[in-house]
C-alpha cells in the first residue's frame, strides 16, 4: 500500500521559519483566494482543506501503521521498490509538503480476538477521526 499525506512537521517548520514560498505554493497549486495573504491563514486553511481532520508527522504515522499491522517504509516522491507503487504520487515536493510511505503487510498482531484486520482498521480510523 502507498500512502501520501501532508507532513505536519515540515509544514509547521516552514510556517515558523516565515517561508514566503508557502504563499507562492498556495497561489500556484491550491488557487483558493486568501483574505489576508498571510502564512497564518495558509497554515489554518491548509490543515482544514480537503477534509483533513488530522495531520501527521513521520513518527506518528509510522506508529499508527504498525498498530494496524503494516511495516511502513519511508520513501521519496515517486520512488518505490515495488513497480506497482511507482508513479502514483499526486503531490511532488514542488506541489506539496508531503510524507511518502510504502506499507507492507507486517507480522500478525495479537489482538485478543479473531476479528478481521479491516474491522480493526475501521475502528482505529473511527477513533482517530473523533480525535
Amino acid at each position: 500500500m502507498r500512502i501520501l499525506t501532508p507532513n505536519l512537521k515540515e509544514f509547521a517548520r516552514r510556517y515558523l521559519k516565515g517561508d514566503k514560498e508557502l504563499i507562492k505554493l498556495w497561489n500556484r497549486e491550491v488557487q483558493i483566494p486568501l483574505k489576508t495573504g498571510t502564512l497564518c491563514e495558509i497554515f489554518n486553511l491548509g490543515i482544514r482543506l480537503l477534509g483533513h481532520r488530522f495531520l501527521y508527522d513521520e513518527p506518528t504515522l509510522a506508529q499508527l501503521l504498525r498498530e494496524c499491522g503494516f511495516e511502513p517504509k519511508k520513501v521519496s516522491y515517486d520512488y518505490s521498490e515495488q513497480n506497482e507503487l511507482r508513479g502514483l504520487d499526486i503531490r511532488s515536493p514542488q506541489t506539496g509538503i508531503s510524507i511518502y510511505y510504502d506499507c507492507y503487510k507486517g507480522k500478525k498482531i495479537k489482538r485478543g480476538n479473531d476479528l478481521p484486520f479491516f474491522f480493526h482498521l475501521f475502528r482505529w480510523l473511527k477513533r482517530l477521526l473523533r480525535w
